[in-house]
């Protein structure tokens, strides 16, 4: 007994004379503040026509499903600048490449491609001004 309170006594003595962890150095580097990137945005609409309205083409950024755009919506996306690729359920229509820039906000129409047997969406870049004036007359797409 004498000898587990010895040992006892030894070890807290032992562990009381190390220092406490890992003290900071005296002159520790400042973390850089790094300027936050301006917001980049994605803005998918489709105007509201009769033909093909029942339509509901699914939209991908990066092959990443996003949302699927119904007659008369739109669709606002936060992006990174830089290239994306966007596609629609089209199969035979071709994909869209985009160079987002930091601050910009990209404005891209899908219109309506009919078919024999299936209609397609068919996804165009327009103008800055072109893309506002159409999405003022349209209804954002409700969330998921």
């Amino acid at each position: 007994m004498k000898q587990l309170l010895f040992m006892i006594l030894v070890t807290l003595t032992a562990l009381a004379q190390q220092p406490a962890g890992n003290p900071a150095p005296a002159s520790a580097p400042v973390a850089q503040q790094s300027t936050p990137e301006p917001q980049t945005t994605l803005v998918i609409f489709r105007e509201k026509h009769f033909e093909g309205s029942a339509l509901k083409p699914s939209i991908y950024v990066d092959d990443q499903d996003v949302t699927r755009l119904n007659n008369g919506t739109y669709f606002t996306l936060p992006i990174k600048s830089g290239k994306h690729t966007l596609t629609s359920s089209a199969k035979h229509e071709a994909s869209l490449e985009i160079d987002a820039k930091a601050g910009e906000t990209s404005y891209v129409q899908m219109i309506i491609v009919t078919g024999t047997w299936r209609g397609a969406g068919r996804l165009v870049l327009v103008s800055t001004e072109d893309g506002k004036a159409a999405t003022s007359k349209l209804k954002p797409v409700e969330s998921k």
